[in-house]
């Protein structure tokens, strides 16, 4: 089979676009949490998401550098400034990382819809796995407790 060299459309390009700006400033925030959360709980779900942002920024990274487009500035580590004191509660750090994976899977389920080139299906389709598993974890981590969780 001939393989073709499909250019990134406008709406691939917006929501690559949009998606990077978006994950680069939030990583700045989680950032935050994990520098001064003390709940052993909630830790380790601020830090795989921390983990799954990294990696969407640099899958994203490498879709711009192969198409020779520009990679947005986004925000970066001169962002924030992680000597800074605890601004909200462990418990906000939870409750953020519930509602912005409640928001996400909404968003990255109607990029699909928009985009056609099979890597940027496959990147959002990834996206949006991984933001449903970190909601999965938050909603268990919020409401259930101890015995609970392990059931769930």
């Amino acid at each position: 089979m001939e393989e073709h060299n499909i250019s990134l459309t406008t709406p691939e390009i917006s929501s690559l676009w949009k998606t990077y700006i978006q994950q680069t400033a939030t990583l700045c925030v989680v950032n935050h949490f994990i520098q001064h959360v003390q709940d052993s709980e909630i830790k380790p779900l601020l830090e795989e998401q921390a983990s799954f942002l990294k990696n969407f920024i640099e899958k994203a990274k490498t879709i711009f550098n192969e198409e020779n487009f520009p990679i947005p500035k986004g925000f970066t580590e001169e962002d924030q400034n992680l000597s800074a004191p605890a601004l909200l509660t462990d418990l906000y750090g939870l409750s953020f990382i519930y509602r912005l994976n409640q928001m996400n899977l909404s968003d990255y389920a109607t990029i699909i819809t928009k985009v056609a080139r099979q890597d940027i299906v496959a990147y959002f389709y990834d996206c949006m796995e991984l933001t449903a598993k970190l909601y999965r974890d938050s909603v268990i981590n919020r409401f259930y407790t101890g015995d609970e969780r392990q059931r769930n």
